[in-house]
């Protein structure tokens, strides 16, 4: 698809991981507050899988 229609730029996200886990925080509450999380997270993490990977997960749950 990427191919033949070339990037979308559908989703809001500054990198793919950050596109997989907005798609993956939507799913469970609305926009706007998975929007905070994203915000969250990209400040502490920058959305680096092996930083994601060992977040504490009482740090992440607040």
């Amino acid at each position: 698809m990427i191919t033949l229609y070339g990037r979308q730029y559908w989703w809001p996200s500054d990198s793919d991981w950050e596109t997989l886990v907005g798609a993956i925080l939507v799913q469970n509450t609305n926009w706007k507050n998975a929007e905070k999380s994203l915000a969250n997270l990209r400040e502490k993490t920058g959305f680096k899988p092996d930083i994601l990977l060992n977040v504490n997960l009482e740090v992440l749950k607040n």
